[in-house]
C-alpha cells in the first residue's frame, strides 16, 4: 500500500472522555458497522443497507454518537481485505470521536510471528492511535470445521492466540477477545462456556480475554448446548460484548425489540463483576430489512441497550 493512504490525515477535535477500561467503571455503548461502509467504499449489500439506513459514513457516525454511542467495531472482515480500506475505516471512526474495536478472522498459526504478516493493517493503525483510545480489542472465533475433533480445533485456536501474544511486544495496546460462537452443527469448541474460558486458561496470557456474545449465547441455550447463565470465572474474563436479540424466525443478530435474548439479566451479571468495556450492538440488517425499516431498528436498539447499561429500561 502506497503512503498516500497510511497518512490518511486524523482531524481530531477535542478529546472525548477516557477510555472506560476492562474491568471497572461503566460501559460503552457500540456499533458494529460493515468495513467497507466505514471506509465509504459500500460496495456489499449489507454496507448499502447501512448506507440507506445512516447515511454516507461521516453522517452516520455523526447520528450515532449523538445517541451516545462511544464505540464503533469493524464487523467480521477477512485476511484480504484490502489494507487501505481498514485503515480508512479506522481513520474515519476515529475522525468522528469514537473509539474502535476489530473483529478480524482469526489466522491459522504460522512460522512467523510477526503480527503484520497476520494482519497487514495493524501497524499503522497502533502508530496512528489517538490518545482518547488506550488499547484496540480484536474480537475473534475460534477454529470450526464441518468435520474433526473439537480437540483438534481447540488445540488450533490456542495455537493461534498464544503465536500473536507472543508477537505482541507487552507495550502494544492490544487485547484479544474470543468469541462465544453461535453453535451451527459444525465442530466447534468455542459454543460453551467452558469451552471459551478454558481456550483462554490455556494461552496463560492477561491480554486474552472473552468476548460473551448474549444473543449467540440464548440461541445456544435454546438448543440446549449452554446453560441459562454462565460460571463467575467466565464472566471474570469479559473484555467485550456483543448484543442482539433473536429475531421470530429464530435467526441472531436482529434488533432488540423482540425479547427473545435476557439482556437486562446478562447485562446485570457482568455489572455485578465489574464489568466496564464495549457492549456492541451488532445487528445484520439483511435478515430484517424487508420486514423492519433498518434506521428505526437501529436507532430504538441503541436506545434500549444504553438504558440498559444505565440501569433504566
Amino acid at each position: 500500500m502506497n503512503d498516500a493512504h497510511e497518512q490518511k490525515p486524523l482531524h481530531l477535535g477535542p478529546s472525548v472522555p477516557a477510555e472506560p477500561g476492562f474491568g471497572g467503571g461503566r460501559s460503552v455503548v457500540g456499533v458494529s458497522l460493515p468495513y467497507d461502509y466505514l471506509c465509504g467504499a459500500a460496495t456489499s449489500p449489507a454496507a448499502r443497507l447501512f448506507v440507506a439506513a445512516l447515511g454516507p459514513v461521516e453522517e452516520g457516525l455523526r447520528k450515532l454518537r449523538s445517541e451516545l454511542v462511544g464505540c464503533i467495531e469493524l464487523r467480521t472482515f477477512p485476511p484480504d481485505a484490502a489494507k487501505e480500506h481498514i485503515i480508512d475505516a479506522v481513520a474515519n471512526v476515529w475522525n468522528a470521536q469514537l473509539r474502535v474495536s476489530l473483529h478480524p478472522t482469526l489466522v491459522p498459526d504460522r512460522d512467523s510471528a510477526d503480527l503484520e504478516a497476520r494482519y497487514p493493517w495493524l501497524g499503522g493503525l497502533l502508530k496512528r492511535m489517538p490518545s482518547f483510545q488506550e488499547k484496540i480489542v480484536l474480537t475473534l472465533h475460534a477454529f470450526a470445521s464441518g468435520s474433526g475433533e473439537v480437540a483438534e480445533l481447540r488445540g488450533r485456536t490456542v495455537r493461534a492466540l498464544r503465536r500473536m501474544v507472543d508477537a505482541a511486544k507487552e507495550s502494544l495496546p492490544l487485547q484479544l477477545a474470543l468469541e462465544l460462537n453461535r453453535a451451527k452443527g459444525k465442530v466447534d469448541p468455542g459454543t460453551t462456556f467452558r469451552g471459551v474460558l478454558a481456550m483462554c486458561e490455556q494461552v496463560e496470557d492477561s491480554r486474552v480475554g472473552i468476548c460473551w456474545d448474549l444473543g449467540h449465547t440464548q440461541s445456544n441455550v435454546l438448543r440446549g448446548v449452554c446453560p441459562p447463565d454462565p460460571p463467575a470465572e467466565f464472566l471474570r474474563r469479559v473484555i467485550h460484548a456483543h448484543v442482539h436479540d433473536i429475531g421470530p424466525d429464530g435467526a441472531t443478530h436482529w434488533p432488540l425489540i423482540f425479547g427473545n435474548v435476557p439482556i437486562q439479566r446478562y447485562i446485570e451479571a457482568l455489572k455485578g463483576v465489574g464489568y466496564g468495556g464495549c457492549c456492541v450492538l451488532e445487528l445484520s440488517p439483511l435478515r430484517f430489512s424487508d420486514r423492519l425499516d433498518v434506521g428505526e431498528s437501529i436507532r430504538r436498539s441503541v436506545i434500549r441497550l444504553r438504558e440498559t447499561l444505565g440501569g433504566g429500561e
